[in-house]
């Protein structure tokens, strides 16, 4: 059950990402502090000019739990000097991630985007049941011996992009992502089972999907 919530509480986070981010960028308001992040951001590639962002400008009570422990430090983030480009939508994307990763003590590493992808190639076809499954922990916490067969520093960005491309085209044509087949309807059968467990536990008829609600930084003490 760790394992799942470890999985699927960082896939929360991550898609949160995917989805406020671009919308920040395209409103060009300061409605939330998401939104003057962006502006700032932009502001700042736009005049191609490297900037200190910090956690405090954005958010102040994000550092208290530090400042109890006496560490009055807020999250920085430095935004690299970059050259004159008309569009600048996707560079300004990728740059506020990146420190909403950095401030949210959210794991960074091209290594853990790939293990997410995974994830989200999984649950596109199957039952979330699947989760459970000790192949798919194993492909989460090892995916470049296990599913690439290829050591992580031998591989291109995209090298791993044609990688990720080629698994969703595998594991489509998977019988757990194949509606009908006997996989899959035993992965039909398990979330049933587990919904009947937390049922009778008095828990969440929803486990894997409110898993969110677990702090990213306690659910990735389990990330190798």
């Amino acid at each position: 059950m760790t394992r799942v919530f470890c999985m699927q509480g960082a896939r929360h986070f991550h898609n949160w990402l995917l989805h406020v981010v671009p919308a920040a960028v395209e409103r060009k308001s300061c409605t939330t502090w998401i939104d003057k992040l962006a502006l700032d951001v932009g502001a700042a590639i736009e005049r191609g000019q490297a900037v200190t962002f910090r956690s405090i400008d954005y958010l102040p009570r994000l550092d208290i739990p530090r400042k109890y422990r006496g560490l009055d430090i807020p999250r920085e983030y430095m935004v690299q000097a970059t050259t004159f480009r008309f569009d600048q939508r996707d560079l300004i994307i990728a740059t506020v991630s990146s420190i909403l990763r950095h401030w949210l003590y959210f794991p960074t590493d091209d290594s853990s985007l790939v293990q997410l992808s995974l994830i989200d190639i999984v649950l596109s076809k199957s039952p979330s049941s699947i989760l459970f499954l000790e192949a798919i922990w194993e492909m989460y916490k090892t995916p470049f011996s296990t599913v690439f067969k290829l050591g992580w520093h031998s591989q291109s960005k995209k090298k791993i992009d044609e990688s990720l491309i080629a698994f969703q085209k595998r594991f489509d044509a998977h019988p757990f992502a194949t509606p009908g087949s006997m996989a899959y309807r035993k992965l039909d059968y398990l979330e049933q089972l587990i919904q009947q467990w937390f049922k009778n536990d008095n828990l969440t008829t929803n486990p894997v999907d409110d898993v969110v609600s677990l702090p990213v930084s306690r659910c990735f003490q389990w990330h190798l």
